[in-house]
């Protein structure tokens, strides 16, 4: 049985919602980002040994294409630019539903945000911006300053908490 810490009324068993009142009734279901210590955050890839140069950009292909390279769990994530995308995990109880959902991808997933990332394009220019996340939106090894866009690059590296992205734009 589970008691519905609302209105004290007892439910069955993996009850989603209190049968009398509808107070949601999984609060402690994984829901939330766990934080990282301290010592745990910065940079988890290898260190970069020299600055990649960016391809040209031709701003006349529509749409312009970005692929999301998970190496960890060799996952990719292809994703037309034709608007903002948004990075994260899927939080149904909150109702929040990134174009692109990391909740599947294994442990790292837990460090991050629901609505950890956005990468969008600005004319002829792509850009990435931290939403705000708890444990950070890395850009080649340099932290983002919360919602201050940053230039991204085709080949440029991301990390989310602790889920290293390497990026490919054309």
């Amino acid at each position: 049985m589970i008691r519905c810490p609302f209105c004290k009324t007892d439910n069955i068993a993996n009850t989603i919602f209190c049968d009398q009142c509808g107070h949601f009734l999984l609060d402690n279901v994984g829901g939330k980002t766990d934080p990282l210590e301290l010592s745990e955050t910065g940079w988890i890839g290898e260190p970069m040994s020299h600055a990649r140069l960016a391809a040209p950009f031709k701003g006349d292909i529509k749409p312009l294409m970005i692929r999301l390279n998970v190496k960890a769990f060799n996952r990719q994530f292809e994703v037309p630019l034709e608007r903002s995308i948004i990075l994260g995990r899927t939080d149904l109880t909150s109702s929040v539903f990134p174009d692109v959902d990391l909740s599947t991808e294994g442990d790292p997933a837990r460090s991050i945000s629901r609505r950890h990332t956005r990468i969008f394009r600005e004319k002829d220019r792509v850009l990435v911006e931290d939403l705000g996340s708890i444990n950070g939106t890395y850009h080649n090894r340099l932290r983002l300053t919360p919602f201050v866009p940053e230039l991204l690059n085709h080949g440029d590296r991301l990390q989310l908490g602790r889920l290293l992205i390497e990026v490919e734009i054309g």
